[in-house]
């Protein structure tokens, strides 16, 4: 099977290294974000950012939206 949408649900250094290996792999990244990290570095390298309702830290920790988005995206 591959892949042709990932969705990373991770943030800083992981993320990076995640996003630049789909990049090399020609492999679309959806990254995940609050609105007060729009900007943020992590999302640089991704193909669309999906921001999460919820603006804390914690939202990153509500399975449920999390996994929605991930739907909601089309990831593989």
């Amino acid at each position: 099977m591959r892949f042709h949408r990932v969705f990373i649900a991770n943030r800083g250094e992981i993320a990076f290294r995640i996003y630049k290996t789909l990049k090399r792999l020609k492999i679309k990244a959806v990254g995940l974000c609050i609105q007060d990290e729009k900007s943020a570095g992590f999302l640089s390298l991704c193909s669309e950012k999906y921001v999460l309702p919820e603006n804390s830290i914690a939202a990153y920790l509500n399975i449920e939206a999390v996994l929605s988005a991930a739907k909601q995206t089309s990831c593989d």
